[in-house]
């Protein structure tokens, strides 16, 4: 027994002697199979744990490296072996334990630069900004923990303060190419549009193949009118990454014979609005299915150019597959085009009629006062409801709640500020076909960007869009209208006096336009 155990200690040490061997000779191969073979005699050698982390880190694997990493940060859970297994926790696409290991090394070493580096950059993954930002603020010489500063700053909503963090950045390093995306990304969201393209086309020239750069820029040509250029660079968005490769040649004129699958992407909005150009693809004489989300199906079936709409899981071959976002470059046809037009059901536009009718005389005006979720380059949408009730409430209408989840209290607090009974409908938000016959009879609605305005210009009619700022870019960068929505009256946030010119504006024509009717 002694003898045998003497012996597997013996070639365990060999193996990882020959293990430091071809790692110094730059072998890694070797020194990924010579650690092993010796964890297999001795599973806890710590030497040989740490030596495979390394390697495995080396040849960029860092998903294979947590194993060993974490049975040496259980053998001896310092803090230099646990921020390495947070460090490769996050490089491995899990940011959740990466924080939890690295709150766990700073205990043990609360000052160590490396450590605060990288628990920073964990801590900005899940979304823990404001300690993010502390964190990184406290190593003033590090280039990256600038980097995690500035980003969490943009996240948190502070732009100022993130331009000036990332120009101090710049100073240093002024090719650092994500620096300057998330300078852009800040400076557009101040309303400096020069400066924001001035900083993405900085970013593409030190990255040209930096996507998020690219399709910032696009954005941002999108929202100042210049479609073309925008459509082009939009192709690197990152809702579009599962396509097996962005397109390279656009469609040819006519496409009579064949099948082709447009399959959807982002939000229920973001489809509507672009089966405008999925119509114009149509009109080359191709067959189209599209694949869309099941609560649009039954919609989008009554579309005449749609050969087929598949929902949920795709069924269907053909010769083409393509995603509509690159339908405005593939096509050449960058817009802007009119919506496509939908029928409500006759038998739902009754029954519609019937619940508005039950609720009182018109003008029936519909409400919604948030849409998205907050963060940038997230959909962040949305107005006080304080605010927003205060300034409808000195006009004669209606209200009927379109708004999609409302919170706890929402819809009492709305009613007890205009005064008045409301019509919470906003369970119909799951059911499209009901949504769109209730649109079809309202007489106007006031809303952030959301499904229903795309259902409500489908239908023909407008509604008083209340836009962020910025806001998407098919409401423009700027001015009253938008040619994607002709006859949409805007209300814009101001960056300096936020909502209450727009509020302001908007209850006194909506008060002048229902007196009209």
């Amino acid at each position: 027994m002694a003898g045998g155990a003497s012996s597997s200690a013996i070639r365990a040490h060999e193996h990882l002697r020959q293990a430091v061997q071809a790692r110094d000779s730059g072998r890694l191969g070797d020194a990924e199979n010579h650690c092993r073979r010796c964890l297999e005699l001795a599973p806890d050698d710590r030497n040989a744990l740490r030596l495979l982390s390394v390697v495995l880190l080396g040849t960029n694997r860092p998903a294979d490296a947590v194993a060993p990493l974490d049975r040496l940060a259980a053998l001896l859970p310092t803090a230099e072996n646990l921020r390495f297994l947070g460090s490769a926790l996050l490089s491995a696409g899990q940011p959740g334990r990466a924080a939890e290991v690295l709150d766990r090394a700073a205990v043990l070493a609360p000052d160590d630069p490396a450590l605060m580096e990288a628990r920073a950059g964990a801590l900005l993954e899940v979304s823990r900004y404001a300690e993010a930002a502390a964190l990184a603020h406290r190593l003033p010489n590090s280039v990256n923990a600038r980097f995690i500063e500035g980003s969490a700053l943009l996240l948190m909503g502070d732009y100022a303060a993130a331009v000036t963090v990332l120009q101090s950045l710049l100073a240093i390093r002024p090719n650092h190419s994500f620096a300057l995306n998330s300078l852009a990304q800040a400076l557009y969201t101040l309303g400096r549009m020069d400066e924001a393209e001035q900083a993405w086309q900085g970013s593409l020239r030190a990255d040209p193949n930096n996507m998020k750069a690219r399709a910032g820029l696009g954005l941002m040509y999108l929202a100042r009118g210049r479609f073309a250029e925008g459509w082009d660079l939009t192709r690197w968005r990152n809702s579009a990454t599962q396509r097996p490769d962005i397109p390279v040649r656009r469609l040819p004129d006519r496409l009579d014979g064949h099948h082709v699958l447009v399959v959807r992407e982002q939000g229920l909005g973001d489809e509507l609005f672009l089966m405008r150009f999925v119509e114009r693809l149509a009109a080359r004489g191709c067959q189209v299915t599209y694949a869309t989300n099941p609560k649009l199906a039954s919609l989008l079936e009554r579309l005449p150019f749609l050969a087929q709409v598949q929902a949920g899981v795709i069924e269907v071959s053909a010769d083409l597959v393509i995603w509509p976002g690159d339908l405005p470059w593939l096509l050449d046809e960058p817009g802007p085009l009119p919506s496509i037009h939908l029928q409500p059901q006759a038998h739902r536009v009754a029954e519609m009629r019937r619940i508005l009718a039950d609720f009182g005389p018109p003008p029936y005006v519909g409400l919604t006062w948030r849409a998205g979720i907050a963060g940038f380059n997230l959909l962040s949408k949305s107005v006080p409801l304080d605010d927003f009730a205060r300034a409808l409430s000195g006009v004669d209408f209606r209200p009927v709640v379109l708004q999609r989840g409302p919170q706890d209290g929402e819809v009492a607090a709305l009613r007890d500020t205009l005064g008045r009974p409301v019509l919470d409908v906003s369970a119909l938000n799951e059911d499209l076909e009901g949504m769109l016959a209730l649109l079809s009879v309202l007489d106007d609605q006031v809303a952030v960007s959301n499904t229903n305005i795309h259902l409500t210009a489908a239908l023909g009619k407008t509604a008083r869009l209340l836009l962020p700022d910025p806001p998407e870019f098919r409401w423009m960068a700027a001015g009253d209208t938008s040619p994607w929505f002709p006859g949409f009256p805007l209300y814009r946030h101001h960056p300096h006096h936020g909502w209450k010119p727009a509020l302001e504006c908007l209850g006194d024509s909506l008060k002048q336009d229902l007196k009209a009717l």
